[in-house]
């Protein structure tokens, strides 16, 4: 999208919100090139050496999920996922987890529509904790 104009037109047709739909077809092609190369170069190069990595691509490149976390969540599932660094390396366990990790508080917080009394308590242990988290 951010480099292939045939595929970024085709993408665009399809998105749902207005705002968003008007920012590839206007405010994006406003851009540079320089700019452009400046800040579409970096993301190019992270995202390229996740999709070298044939655990990632075969993760990240899903359609669809094979797993429900909201459902997992709600129905007192377990969860478990094995992000050794020394299987996947440091850089692919770290991604994986945060991206884990994001999954859940969104799934968490959709839970706010919900009543209060059916919401059931949940747990989330996480080993190594400080390898998958920000600042933020």
């Amino acid at each position: 999208i951010l480099i292939d104009e045939k595929f970024r037109d085709k993408v665009v047709k399809g998105i749902e919100y207005p705002v968003v739909r008007l920012f590839w077809q206007k405010e994006f092609l406003k851009y540079p090139d320089r700019f452009l190369a400046e800040v579409i170069s970096p993301l190019q190069n992270k995202i390229g050496a996740f999709l070298t990595n044939l655990p990632i691509r075969n993760i990240v490149g899903q359609t669809k999920s094979s797993f429900d976390l909201e459902k997992t969540i709600n129905k007192g599932g377990i969860f478990i996922a094995n992000l050794s660094k020394g299987l996947l390396g440091e850089d692919v366990a770290s991604l994986l987890g945060s991206l884990l990790i994001t999954k859940f508080e969104l799934a968490a917080m959709k839970r706010a529509s919900l009543v209060e009394e059916k919401r059931s308590d949940f747990f989330l242990y996480i080993d190594e904790f400080q390898s998958f988290t920000t600042q933020s």
